[in-house]
């Protein structure tokens, strides 16, 4: 990914690991504790071997990602508006085992 591309997909992403703390205690049974990291600890955390689960829309995802991002959008664009996804947590757990260390991105929108 270019320089550009890579601050651009700073600027969307605004709120890294928030949806950790709502989705993935459900999805793991886990009562692990769940940190809130800026763009630079979660850069490092993926480049030390931390999956890259991306939680935007398909049209957000498309616009700009990470190199490996697993996408699993929690909401879906509908004729009425946003919709949330109802086999976000399935799906995630097809592409994640519970021991894996996640990052997840989410669009403040």
């Amino acid at each position: 990914m270019a320089s550009c591309s890579m601050m651009k997909w700073f600027r969307c992403c605004n709120a890294i690991a928030l949806c950790l703390l709502f989705l993935w205690p459900s999805l793991s049974g886990s009562s692990e504790e769940v940190a809130t990291v800026d763009v630079h600890a979660a850069k490092r955390l993926v480049s030390s071997g931390h999956r890259y689960l991306d939680v935007r829309t398909v049209e957000e995802f498309n616009k700009g990602h990470l190199e490996n991002a697993i996408n699993v959008p929690y909401l879906f664009f509908t004729p009425q508006g946003k919709e949330k996804n109802p086999k976000f947590l399935e799906q995630v757990s097809l592409v994640c085992d519970k021991d894996d260390h996640i990052v997840v991105v989410a669009s403040l929108s």
